[in-house]
């Protein structure tokens, strides 16, 4: 790239005209000092404050017979685990990441919402001191406002797109919405007028809560510039928004606005700062300014007396302020703070009294307010006024950065330190909650201030919201990690997720040596420390660090440098500024092995040196050479990557083939390059890209040395990409961190899966892999770290199989049994407790078996079952979780035969459900009183059933289940009646008593008898209670089947049932009418109707009576078959074939019953199928055709067509331009010319050999 003010930025957009302009600017800027595109580092940090062991946090005791750690989290194959920090331990507090907008609760100041720059949005209700991060899973976490609508608390809007111009201030999408107070959200697009578009501040109309207005502006990293910034408003609670001042004046939609404020006094009043902070490129260009909107933003005017370009072309970044306690007509207070394009710092701070006047005017309150704004007032203002009037300002000037006035800004008092406490600087928002505390948001998280004591109080609790840059893992310890991170210097991981801060500054890529790991490494922009300091080396596992600098030629750079670890010797790095720097020793010395425009590294580019991105090294292996990769961004986005395989004696420029053109980029910008080390000649090598490319072109392998580059993005988003490691596995693992989550892709590489879940939506800054542990760790830029581990080692915890994980337990001794882990030597530990993570029930272990026992209570509660797998000695500590229910004594159930029923016989099998709690035994009693064993006393029963004889009396009984739960220690029951079953016969329920019969065969079927039936008998008669006709039996079943005659007389049916063996004989008569012959009767075709076709299938419904066969006839006089003679059919259906010259036929169907004893029919008439040629519907006929391909559409002809020609020629009849068949469909498609002539068409129909055609005509497309 062309200097390190375009790290990750405005590098990223389109080389317009508008953009070569804005570069020459940023280069100009960067020559003289000014940086207003690069994120902001400490301006003389004072010395970092040290935290002796004792005052670090405690860790929690662990069990003695324990070896798993309490603090960290534990690591899964699945699942992300956050590693912190939440928060920093910085030595003089807690420290979070930057927040760009602070909201509080109206109804309650212990209620805060914060929006994080790279984080989201989180929300606290006990004051700070937890918070619940809100939208982890939305499509960004790149914030830059919030608000809460003060007449509904749980309206909140908060803006994606961070606005504060830094090269890490990331694009947005829209606008979040909340109707529930953060629980859910919708994010709100205005139809992608948002897309790509930062938002710095959100004002909601006191009086109505779906009136809000935004401040949109266009520099976010990789965002859309130049295409809808302005005062967007919206009428519908956030579901459609509208930009109010697209017609300012020309360019108003190009250039950042940055403020918009409504006077709470006059709602319809509303003030907005447009403050683009590079503007004043453009000659004659001066809309930077404040403008009002007395009619809720339909209209807005500048304010000719405030601050604007026009009168001063330094005028840049603009924040504003109204007070709320001036409510007088014509006397509003508006407060403005102005930034200098020029130099960053203050400009002007001025008050009008009358800003609701038709003219305000404006007091210039400058010359007595302090420089807080430093040299960063492009990116550091936080600026407002409380209910009382007290004005606040902050920004980032050492001594003088937070300010505060209680004469309207005629002077200042200095807040910075109270009592020893000072807050981070670098500030953004400030707001007030319903006591007149000020709460500040900044690059340090969130603090509160009370003007009653004062006082400073620490508010950032358990926020997870570091932006990191890079971080670095220990070769041995999975739960070590070192980090450096944007503004909070470079900070380690010891297995607590409050992380401690042991170097200052904004902290960069951070590292430790794979083969020392008491040795670690970190870098920082120059500008942090400054060229003698920035590089660092720590002997003492990252606690103290000494600068190492001594050989650099310059410090030209990016504003984070890079630099790589030689894996194999972790006193071999290389460096990256504007060239390549080696160290053999340690950081010791560093030695230039490139000179720009020399030996093939041409990073030059307009006569400056491209400052290096990335390097990457394969170190030397046997015969193979070390190979270095390095790659440089240019000023439009695209990258240069050079190599070389002779330690910097030559190189060679193997650039990406890559032409992207998205989000107004042009060309790749490599991020990262990182060498393979499943390839010991150090040819292979992958790359990705940090910009969007309009699809594909984010991950690039090459596997000579980048002669030749393979795009294998496959199915990746169209996302920047920032990091990539690979993995030693069998598959050779590739995975990428992108702007939402980290993916991953076995060889060959052809598709990418999202890794874990768990993972917020955050930038994945960093990917770090431990092939040994088998840990990968991603550095998010907003969200902290994270690790999961990877599958490739094996190394996997064991896995619940009994109890079924989620269940209830059935007593109070349990058996937990699970499947091995795997990856080395095992050992296992079973925690039960009361809560996740608990062990106060059970801390049982270690075992090498898969299974334990324990004993637990049986109330009935849930319980947490946490099984450890400790892999080698425990170098590795993996978990799963589980929950139950405790065992509830509970008796067994009856549920058959259905309590409070009847039975059904004397033989009775109760069934129950198995009690719970530690069931040993069950007891079974059957009584005539309730409580009663006089009728059956049955158990112990260890089964859930069993059978008893009862008397069928017809008798109410009482039955009592005993349950026995630990060897009678509880005993339970449950008591039900029934009634004892009653003799009753069965009834016949089909055929339908009375009705007639359908055939001669005829299965009779009843409904079972009562009280102990035995046998049935069927007894069928000519008179009652007879049984000429037939005499069956017994059954035990309930049907029969019988053959009767067919006659249509009343027959007399009886069924017997035997009860008790015949002791008791029961009997139902009833009646039917016997079967009664008829002819089927023809269905379909519909009689006397005109036949479609010369196949034709008759449908009959069935005749009745004991039907044998069917037989069709047809001819041509009645009763006659010379035309089909067809049967004998057992179906109601026949197909025949017949003419289809149109004339009437005869169809007769007989139906024969009982073989032919009885022989009836039916006649019919049809006509017979009459051919006709199809008809074309389109194109119309006649008219004229619209291209070279027509296709033509007709309706079917009729009377069994079997196939269609299409004929097409300059003369009726002819077929010179197409010739097309046999069509079996009712459509052809052809190529005519198109000259505009008429054409004939001619469609042939042919009936069962017969052609038949019909002719048209149509004129040719043409002129």
């Amino acid at each position: 790239m062309t200097n390190s003010l375009f790290a990750r930025c405005v590098s990223l957009k389109a080389s317009s005209t508008l953009f070569v302009a804005l570069v020459f600017t940023f280069i100009s800027a960067f020559a003289t000092g000014q940086q207003p595109g690069l994120h902001p580092p400490h301006l003389n940090p004072p010395p970092l404050p040290r935290t002796s062991p004792s005052s670090r946090p405690v860790q929690q005791a662990i069990p003695a017979n324990s070896a798993i750690p309490a603090a960290g989290p534990t690591l899964s194959l699945s699942t992300w685990s956050a590693i912190g920090p939440a928060s920093l331990n910085s030595g003089s507090g807690l420290d979070s990441g930057r927040i760009t907008g602070v909201a509080v609760d109206p109804t309650n100041s212990n209620t805060i919402y914060i929006a994080a720059a790279g984080g989201g949005v989180w929300k606290t209700t006990d004051g700070g001191t937890t918070w619940t991060p809100l939208t982890d899973n939305q499509t960004t976490l790149s914030m830059g406002s919030i608000a809460i609508a003060p007449t509904n608390h749980l309206k909140i809007y908060a803006g994606t797109g961070e606005a504060n111009n830094s090269v890490d201030s990331n694009y947005g999408h829209g606008v979040l919405v909340s109707n529930d107070g953060g629980s859910t959200w919708t994010l709100e697009t205005a139809n992608g007028g948002f897309e790509g578009v930062d938002i710095g501040q959100i004002a909601v109309d006191p009086t109505n809560e779906n009136v809000a207005y935004a401040a949109v502006g266009g520099y976010g990293e990789n965002g859309n510039y130049f295409t809808n910034e302005g005062i967007w408003k919206t009428t519908d609670g956030g579901a459609t928004w509208g930009n109010t001042t697209a017609g300012v004046e020309p360019y108003s939609k190009f250039f950042g606005w940055t403020s918009v404020v409504v006077d709470p006094n006059t709602p319809s009043i509303v003030y907005a700062g447009a403050g683009d902070i590079q503007y004043s490129t453009y000659a004659g260009y001066t809309v930077n300014g404040v403008y009002r909107s007395t009619d809720s933003g339909a209209t807005w005017a500048l304010l000719a007396n405030a601050p604007n370009g026009s009168s001063n072309s330094a005028t840049g970044r603009i924040a504003l302020a109204v007070s709320p306690a001036a409510n007088s007509a014509g006397h509003h207070v508006l407060y403005v703070a102005v930034d200098s394009i020029s130099s960053g710092g203050l400009l002007y701070l001025q008050r009008s009294d009358n800003a609701d006047a038709t003219t305000p005017t404006f007091t210039n309150l400058t010359s007595g307010t302090p420089n807080f704004m430093g040299s960063q007032g492009w990116y550091d203002i936080g600026f407002n006024v409380d209910s009382a009037g007290v004005v606040y300002a902050a920004g980032v000037s050492y001594g003088s950065n937070i300010l505060r006035s209680t004469n309207f800004g005629v002077t200042w008092n200095d807040i910075t330190v109270i009592s020893g406490v000072e807050p981070h600087t670098d500030h953004h928002a400030i707001v007030f909650d319903s006591s007149n505390r000020m709460l500040l948001g900044n690059d340090g998280g969130i603090w509160r201030y009370d003007s009653t004591v004062p006082s400073w109080t620490d508010l950032n609790g358990n926020l997870n919201t570091i932006q990191f840059e890079g971080i670095g893992l220990h070769p041995t310890s999975a739960t070590t990690v070192v980090g450096g991170s944007q503004d909070n210097g470079t900070e380690l991981y010891s297995n607590n997720t409050v992380w401690t801060q042991t170097d200052g500054g904004d902290g960069g890529i951070a590292q430790f040596s794979q083969t020392s790991p008491s040795r670690c490494y970190d870098i920082h922009p120059v500008e942090s420390f400054g060229p003698t300091e920035f590089f660092r080396r720590s002997d003492d596992g990252c606690q103290t660090w000494t600068p190492e600098t001594s050989g650099f030629v310059n410090t030209f750079s990016d504003f984070y440098p890079p630099f790589v670890v030689d894996p194999t010797n972790g006193n071999h790095l290389l460096v990256g500024l504007d060239r390549v720097y080696e160290t053999t020793n340690g950081a010791t010395a560093w030695t230039a092995i490139s000179t720009p425009g020399s030996n093939g590294f041409n990073n030059v580019v307009n006569d400056n040196n491209n400052t290096l991105d990335t390097v990457a090294l394969a170190p030397a292996n046997g015969p193979n050479p070390e190979v270095i990769y390095a790659a440089t961004g240019d000023s439009n986005g695209g990258s240069l990557i050079f190599v070389s395989t002779d330690d910097g004696a030559v190189w060679n420029e193997e650039d990406l083939p890559c032409l992207a053109s998205g989000h107004f980029s042009s060309g790749c910008r490599v991020n990262q390059i990182v060498t393979d080390p499943d390839d010991t000649t150090g040819q292979t090598a992958i790359a990705v890209t940090n910009n969007f490319t309009g699809g594909g072109q984010h991950v690039y392998r090459t596997i000579n040395a980048g002669a030749t580059w393979i795009d294998i993005s496959s199915n990746l988003p169209d996302l920047p990409t920032w990091s990539a490691q690979v993995d030693t596995d069998v598959s050779h693992t590739i995975y990428i961190s992108n702007d939402t989550a980290v993916y991953s892709s076995p060889n060959p590489y052809s598709t990418w899966t999202a890794y874990g879940t768990g993972l917020p939506s955050a930038q994945g800054y960093d990917l770090e892999l431990n092939r040994s542990l088998h840990v990968l760790a991603v550095g998010t830029h907003g969200r902290g770290a994270w690790e999961i581990l990877t599958p490739s080692g094996g190394n996997s915890p064991a896995t619940m199989v009994s109890p079924t994980p989620s269940s209830t337990l059935t007593g109070a001794s349990t058996t937990f049994s699970w499947n091995p882990g795997s990856g080395g030597t095992l050992t296992y530990y079973l925690w039960v407790g009361t809560s996740a993570g608990g062990y106060d029930l059970a801390n049982t272990g270690p075992f090498t078996g898969t299974s334990a026992t324990v004993t637990l209570p049986t109330s009935g509660a849930t319980i947490y079952v946490r099984l450890w797998t400790l892999i080698n000695g425990g170098a590795i500590q993996l978990h799963n979780d589980y929950t139950y229910i405790e065992a509830t004594p509970a008796a067994g159930a009856i549920t058959s035969p259905s309590p409070g029923s009847t039975l059904l016989s004397a033989s009775t099998t109760f069934n129950w459900n198995a009690g719970t709690g530690g069931v040993t035994a069950y007891y079974l009693w059957v009584g005539t009183t309730a409580g009663g064993y006089d009728l059956a006393n049955t158990g112990p029963f260890t089964g859930t059933s069993a059978t008893v004889n009862l008397p069928t009396s017809g008798a109410t009984i009482y039955v009592r289940l005993w349950t026995f739960i630990n060897g009678g220690a509880i005993q339970l029951h449950n008591d039900y009646t029934y009634i004892e079953a009653t003799p009753a016969a069965g009834a016949v329920t089909s055929p339908l008593p009375g009705s007639t019969l359908l055939s001669a065969s005829t299965t009779f079927n009843w409904s079972a008898g009562t009280g102990g039936v035995t046998a049935y008998y069927l007894w069928i008669g000519t008179t009652a209670g007879g049984y000429d006709l037939a005499n069956q039996g017994p059954f035990t079943g309930t049907s029969a089947t019988v053959t009767l005659p067919t006659s249509g007389a009343t027959i007399h049916v009886r069924l017997w049932t035997l009860i008790n063996g015949g002791a008791i004989q029961l009997h139902n008569d009833y009646t039917y009418t016997e079967a009664t012959p008829a002819a089927g009767v023809i269905t379909s075709p519909a009689p006397s109707s005109t036949l479609t076709g010369a196949s034709t299938t008759f449908n009959w419904n069935a005749g009745t009576g004991g039907v044998t066969a069917y037989f069709l006839w047809v001819g041509t006089t009645a009763g006659g078959y010379d035309l089909a003679n067809q049967g004998p059919f057992t179906g109601t259906s026949a197909t025949v074939t017949l003419p289809t010259s149109g004339a009437t036929i005869h169809v007769r169907l007989w139906t024969l019953i009982n073989g032919g004893a009885i022989q009836l029919h039916n006649d019919y008439t049809y006509i017979e199928a009459t051919p006709a040629a199809g008809v074309i519907t389109s194109p119309a006929p006649s008219s004229k055709l619209t291209s070279a391909s027509t296709t033509f559409n007709w309706n079917a002809g009729t009377g069994g067509v079997t196939a269609y020609y299409l004929w097409i020629g300059t003369t009726a009849g002819g077929y010179d331009l197409a010739n097309m068949g046999p069509i079996s469909g009712t459509s052809a498609t052809v190529t005519l010319p198109t000259n505009g002539a008429t054409i004939h068409v001619r469609l042939w129909t042919w009936i069962n050999g017969t052609p038949l055609d019909n002719d048209y005509t149509y004129t040719e497309a043409g002129p």
